[in-house]
């Protein structure tokens, strides 16, 4: 039966973000991200849990990865799939890799944020 993947999403986001950091350096938690239009507006409209970030605003990657697991922040997630991986659809690509690498079998991701769209 297919389900919702619901707040695992953002599990899994916050997965892959932590293997691109363990990859790198530590001090990639102090980097600094932009927040644009485009991972603050569709959040609203689509009535998503947000973290409360503003466009323009640039938190570290720490202040996005609490945003994404403490109020389970849509804009923090699109924040972090970006940093990580320059897109969305490319960060959803590495979710799927993980998900594969980890035996999930039958789980396949369309998006770092929302819980609305199973796959």
């Amino acid at each position: 039966v297919k389900m919702y993947p619901a707040s695992l999403t953002k599990v899994m986001t916050l997965i892959v973000v932590m293997d691109y950091i363990n990859n790198r350096d530590i001090s990639a938690l102090d980097e600094r991200v932009t927040i644009k239009d485009n991972m603050v507006t569709p959040m609203i409209q689509a009535q998503a849990s947000r973290a409360g970030f503003v466009v323009g605003e640039t938190p570290t990657v720490r202040d996005l990865i609490y945003g994404l697991i403490l109020p389970s922040g849509a804009d923090a997630a699109i924040a972090l799939a970006e940093y990580v991986a320059g897109s969305e659809a490319a960060f959803v690509r590495l979710m799927n890799e993980k998900a594969t690498e980890i035996g999930l079998k039958y789980t396949h991701f369309q998006n770092p944020e929302r819980q609305d769209i199973c796959g």
